[in-house]
């Protein structure tokens, strides 16, 4: 009997066991399953995570070149259609538009406008109605609907019915500029990643209209003074013609004085030879020495008219050439001779003397253009190189250096030219006179005048105290 129950336990312990053994196999191999799904789900989850954060960085790749070439926009119709082309490529958006604040009317200009890839005519909106554009601009909010099926309030006769619309502004700094739209036919079609993108693609729309605003205005400026600049230099061009007009005028008076002066002692002449006439008391010899006279008078006056002809004449050919911009043929030497001659009471009159070394050189230029230049030079010494008491010499010398290009020189004696101003001698409107009424566009004309006109060049040599 015992030894029955002996037998009898050992087999319940030994099924017990494998009962026991096998639960505890399907124990582990249930939760060797479990693991693998957990590690599996892991697995998945982190390469969905690994592709969203890929398909984040493209999108962040693809939106910082967006805005390097959005930014580099300098026009406001390129900011609009680069906007268009990468808002189009990134969102769903029949309808896409632009609209710039103007302050002065106060109204929103819609300049750009897209609907289903066909341009739409520009339009404006009240900036104080209740239109969503003007709401988002005043409020400087961004805005956000889901009309579905409703009709949407804000739609422009014309245009089809979308059903999700998003407004946002173009700020910078707090300034409102203008207002950017993108509407969808689809519902609820801007979700996290499409606001993300909107809001990327306007900021930087934002920059680059401010940039385009600024380039614009400084273009104006840069416009305005380029004409102001123009009248000012071609002022200057006057004055230097001017300055060949007093010359002409102190010249001709020395001539036309003398022959003034003949003429009348020729009719005062004329007039006691009358008199001996009526007197009956004019001898042969009274009347010998009246013609002698008379003929001498005659001959003083005709030569001084001949010289104030000539140089009338010199200026009529020089003032022609300053006026108009004609290349011709022409001497050097005598050119310059002429030109020296015209201005030189404008520099003798303190006592300076002008030298004329020039060789005879055929040249075929702008005369008009090297008057101006010898002129503003020259005038250029008498008021800087020499004081009123101290005059000296100007010395002007020409050579050929090829068959194509000759060398002119402006020589003087003067005190020379301090090394910090030398390097800004042709700038414009730099002047060591201007509380003389100096403009400082003197040698600045001289300098375009040969570098542009003349298709030369120009350098200056002076040591102070030399």
């Amino acid at each position: 009997m015992n030894v029955a129950r002996a037998s009898w336990q050992r087999n319940f312990d030994r099924q017990n066991g494998s009962r026991i053994q096998a639960l505890q196999v399907r124990f582990d191999t249930a939760r060797a399953k479990a693991e693998a799904e957990h590690h599996r789900m892991l697995a998945e989850a982190e390469a969905a995570r690994a592709a969203e954060l890929d398909r984040a960085n493209q999108t962040l790749e693809r939106l910082g070149a967006i805005g390097q070439e959005i930014t580099a926009r300098l026009d406001s119709e390129s900011v609009f259609t680069t906007l268009s082309r990468h808002l189009h490529d990134l969102m769903h958006a029949n309808t896409l538009f632009v609209g710039l604040k103007d302050d002065t009317n106060q109204i929103i200009d819609i300049r750009y406008r897209m609907e289903d890839g066909k341009r739409l005519p520009p339009r404006q909106v009240p900036l104080a109605s209740d239109n969503l554009s003007a709401r988002c601009v005043r409020d400087n909010e961004e805005i956000l609907v889901a009309w579905g099926e409703r009709n949407n309030p804000n739609s422009v006769p014309g245009t089809r019915h979308m059903r999700t619309v998003l407004f946002r502004p173009l700020a910078l700094g707090g300034r409102v500029l203008g207002v950017v739209s993108v509407q969808s036919d689809r519902p609820n079609a801007y979700g996290p990643r499409e606001l993300l993108i909107f809001r990327t693609i306007c900021a930087y729309g934002a920059i680059a209209m401010a940039n385009a605003e600024a380039y614009q205005q400084l273009d104006r400026a840069v416009g305005e003074t380029r004409e102001a600049l123009q009248r000012l230099v071609q002022q200057e061009k006057m004055a230097a013609l001017g300055q060949l007009v007093a010359g002409v005028a102190h010249e001709v008076n020395t001539p036309l004085g003398v022959t003034l002066s003949a003429v009348s002692q020729l009719n005062d002449s004329i007039r006691q030879v009358r008199g001996l006439v009526d007197k009956g008391s004019l001898t042969r010899s009274l009347l010998a020495e009246a013609l002698q006279n008379g003929q001498d008078l005659a001959a003083l006056a005709q030569r001084n008219v001949t010289r104030a002809a000539d140089m009338i004449r010199t200026f009529k050919g020089v003032a022609v050439d300053h006026g108009s911009d004609e290349r011709r043929v022409f001497e050097l030497g005598e050119y310059l001779s002429e030109i020296m001659s015209l201005i030189r009471a404008r520099v003798a009159g303190n006592g300076n003397k002008i030298e004329v070394d020039v060789a005879q050189i055929q040249m075929d230029t702008y005369p008009g253009a090297l008057a101006q230049v010898i002129t503003n030079l020259v005038a250029n010494i008498a008021d800087h190189a020499y004081a009123p008491e101290k005059p000296g010499r100007i010395i002007l010398r020409g050579r050929s250096l090829d068959a194509y290009m000759v060398e002119i020189a402006v020589v003087d004696q003067g005190g020379g030219i301090p090394a910090d101003i030398l390097p800004k001698v042709f700038d414009p409107f730099f002047t060591t006179r201007r509380a003389a009424g100096s403009m400082g566009l003197g040698l600045h004309v001289v300098f375009n005048q040969v570098t542009q006109r003349l298709n030369g060049s120009i350098t200056i040599d002076s040591v102070q105290g030399q």
